[in-house]
């Protein structure tokens, strides 16, 4: 009888938004969370005594340094990423990083080659793929349901920073510093397109300041898009804008329409509208016994 391997273990950096989702998605995939990392010391500790994760440190090469540690997830403002995950990648560690990726298009690309250069396993955090809604319409329009894809609208508009009064991290109203509703939100939304729809070929856009705010990053874009595959379409997005949100996803193809109504897929020909069937979900088990789970090795 073959004896399971210990867990994989991981290093979070971050005690914000890496406690509150990167320590638990780990644990539900299988990972050992071993070291919590960040700035300030006393609440580093109280983090991880909150969950249960033995080493607190301040630094990111301490935590490199503690036994099997295979994977590291960044979940930090992103004018830190850069620094972070390529002393992860130097030191042969997979790495998972939060979005907004980079500051901009020339340190994504320097992140990017090292982590390809290393050969390690890299993911960026655009979980949303994985949600029910979003990983069906990808499905539906890829199995062929609405012919070949033509048209593609993906829009969102909320008042979450509409009121000028509101807090924010100081980051985040900072273009210089990776903030702004582009690379928080949009992001997410171009994941949805390649996985759904394929590569970029071409772009337009526009970012505004709507909320009455003194930023100098954006809270709502505009962008016109086309793909390799000749699908064109726009993704649009304001988070100032006051009243009750309006979402849509919608794919329009040869053959008919799919389209998004919370988690709920639709699909619309010559012969009407209906709701696309959830599958059921998927019961292969790793030889851990966890479903789902995930181990990695250097």
């Amino acid at each position: 009888m073959t004896t399971p391997r210990p867990p994989s273990g991981a290093v979070v950096v971050g005690t914000g938004f890496g406690c509150l989702t990167h320590v638990r998605a780990l644990r539900a995939a299988g990972f050992e969370v071993r070291a919590l990392v960040g700035r300030n010391p006393g609440r580093t500790r109280d983090r991880a005594d909150r969950f249960g994760i033995p080493d607190a440190l301040t630094s990111l090469t301490d935590a490199l340094a503690l036994p099997e540690t295979d994977v590291v997830a960044v979940a930090t403002p992103p004018h830190t990423h850069a620094e972070l995950v390529l002393e992860a990648v130097s030191a042969g560690r997979h790495v998972v990083c939060e979005k907004p990726f980079a500051r901009d298009a020339a340190e994504a690309r320097t992140i990017h080659d090292a982590a390809e250069s290393a050969g390690i396993v890299h993911l960026l955090g655009t979980e949303f793929r994985f949600s029910t809604g979003q990983a069906l319409l990808t499905r539906t329009v890829r199995d062929g349901s609405v012919g070949d894809p033509v048209l593609a609208t993906f829009t969102l508009d909320m008042p979450l920073l509409a009121d000028p009064a509101g807090e924010l991290p100081e980051w985040w109203t900072d273009a210089a510093q990776g903030g702004g509703w582009l690379g928080a939100h949009g992001s997410h939304v171009i994941d949805q397109i390649r996985v759904t729809l394929g590569e970029f070929s071409g772009v337009s856009a526009t970012l505004k300041v709507v909320a009455p705010r003194d930023m100098t990053a954006d809270d709502s874009y505009v962008v016109h898009f086309r793909l390799t595959s000749g699908v064109e379409g726009v993704m649009s997005s304001s988070a100032a804008a006051w009243g009750t949100p309006q979402v849509a996803s919608r794919v329009v193809g040869t053959k008919g329409t799919a389209w998004l109504e919370g988690d709920v897929v639709w699909t619309g020909d010559s012969q009407g509208s209906r709701p696309v069937a959830i599958p059921p979900p998927d019961r292969r088990r790793n030889r851990s016994g966890r479903s789902g789970g995930a181990r990695l090795r250097r």
